[in-house]
């Protein structure tokens, strides 16, 4: 049997890690998905999407609630990997290396194909299998399809494939994607006390209901190229990202005039709030914007506030659809976008499939 995986984000990379002898598709340029890695130089890096994990998660599978340790599941697939925790953020950590990181090393040994936009599937002549048709006109064959993508994304690719009106109602009771936008900032040549001060913060600090709602020193995470080398990224609230979502960046993530206004206002801001008003006074080297139109389910399939419950009826439901086709639709939408519970989602997901596939050879 064929497998195969659209999208090498965590999901994918976990899946694929899973699954073996797989193929991955990746419609960008890179691997990591919302784990993206930015540069301003080698040595000057920053997580523009996820910039941390926490520990584990509780779920329940069989009658049995249980506790998923992700930093385990890490040190035991990834053995190479380092990783820090973060004493600003309790039971979270993040890879030393870059959270993108986590990926690359997950898909190792996996056949990933870069630069492959997914545009349509279709049976074949036996309806026995699905073909891939990818804007590059490359056309692949697989017995299964499992789709990583946000559901906007996944359902536009079903079209024509026979089973769009079964997943769109499947998915109707979802609600709203969450955008999201970044602004990445690097000051170079800053004084040691204010180095210092920017230190001593706190490395995040999440604050809702405000624009720029949540705040990553990158430059405490990863040493930079120099110690009077600052790095911090915005991440800004979902209100904030919508209205602003079509003029943000360009696709080098360069920053258009809004993104530049209103770094200089929420910087700014964030130094006032911190009592560095000298900051204010000191423009960034250089900005980095991102976008993200799907970030995050706002009511997944499962609860994001619960334990992932794998024994509910809608959940059920969900794998007899998945099962009936052989094309599983599993983003963040179903568990919520928080990375414990995709890894642990996508584990119960493939040893599903692998069970599965087993009775198919066997047959």
């Amino acid at each position: 049997m064929r497998i195969a995986i659209i999208g090498a984000g965590i999901s994918g990379a976990i899946l694929a890690h899973e699954l073996k002898n797989t193929v991955v598709f990746e419609r960008s340029s890179s691997i990591g998905g919302r784990l993206a890695q930015g540069y301003f130089t080698d040595q000057n890096v920053f997580d523009q999407g996820a910039t941390l994990f926490k520990e584990s998660v509780d779920y329940i599978q069989n009658g049995k609630q249980s506790s998923f340790n992700f930093l385990q599941y890490l040190q035991n697939n990834i053995p190479n990997l380092q990783t820090k925790s973060l004493t600003s953020y309790a039971n979270a950590y993040f890879a030393k290396s870059g959270m993108q990181d986590i990926a690359k090393q997950l898909l190792a040994q996996t056949e990933v194909r870069l630069n492959h936009n997914l545009e349509r599937i279709s049976r074949t002549n036996g309806e026995n299998q699905w073909i891939l048709h990818f804007s590059n006109k490359i056309q692949s064959t697989f017995d299964i399809i499992i789709f990583t993508q946000p559901i906007p994304i996944a359902i536009s690719t079903l079209k024509n494939s026979g089973i769009m009106q079964d997943w769109d109602n499947f998915t109707k009771f979802t609600s709203e994607y969450r955008s999201c936008l970044v602004l990445t900032a690097i000051w170079k040549n800053l004084p040691e006390k204010i180095v210092d001060k920017i230190q001593n913060l706190p490395s995040t600090s999440l604050q809702k209901d405000i624009d720029d709602e949540y705040i990553s020193i990158e430059s405490n995470k990863y040493p930079p190229e120099t110690k009077s080398t600052v790095i911090i990224s915005i991440q800004f609230s979902a209100a904030f990202s919508s209205r602003n979502l079509e003029r943000w960046c360009d696709k080098e993530q360069t920053p258009l005039p809004v993104a530049i206004t209103s770094g200089k206002v929420y910087f700014e801001k964030f130094f006032e709030r911190n009592q560095i008003p000298e900051m204010s006074q000191i423009p960034p080297y250089e900005m980095k914007a991102r976008k993200w139109r799907y970030s995050s389910m706002e009511t997944p399939l499962l609860p994001a506030n619960e334990a992932i419950n794998f024994d509910s009826k809608i959940f059920q439901s969900y794998q007899e659809l998945c099962q009936k086709y052989g094309v599983w639709l599993s983003g963040d939408w179903i568990w919520a976008s928080k990375i414990p519970r995709c890894a642990i989602g996508k584990i119960i997901l493939s040893d599903t499939i692998k069970i599965l596939y087993t009775n198919k050879m066997n047959q």
